[in-house]
């Protein structure tokens, strides 16, 4: 393995992938959870081109992880209900939603300091 590898050094050269365990890999591959061995740096650069996805890698002593990085975009959600409508929502997703109703553009860290729970949470419901 190369020291100080980088993903581009797998994209634009012939390299081999050196999977980690392979057991786990041949189990995926044999449940066609993953199509085929070595392809994922270059599915990953050619989708986040595809996509105009802004990403990076960050190294460490295993090698390397990628980093994607989330848009601030904000996106219009048209009501589809009131609160009578939905009301076999659990009470935590019930208060997310009401937040929401109230103000559209409240973030996941403001609804969770309001109703008193996880950011997780939050995004979970």
């Amino acid at each position: 393995f190369p020291m100080n590898p980088k993903p581009e050094m797998f994209v634009e050269s012939k390299r081999k992938s050196h999977p980690r365990n392979k057991v786990i890999l041949n189990v995926l591959y044999k449940r066609k959870d993953v199509e085929m061995f070595g392809s994922g740096f270059k599915k990953a650069f050619s989708s986040c081109k595809e996509r105009d996805v802004k990403f990076g890698y960050e190294t460490n002593e295993d090698g390397f992880s990628f980093v994607f990085y989330r848009r601030n975009d904000t996106i219009n959600i048209p009501r589809i209900g009131t609160l009578n409508t939905l009301g076999k929502l659990l009470l935590k997703d019930r208060k997310v939603l009401e937040s929401l109703m109230e103000n559209p553009n409240r973030t996941k860290v403001s609804i969770a300091s309001r109703i008193g729970i996880g950011t997780r949470t939050v995004q979970r419901c």
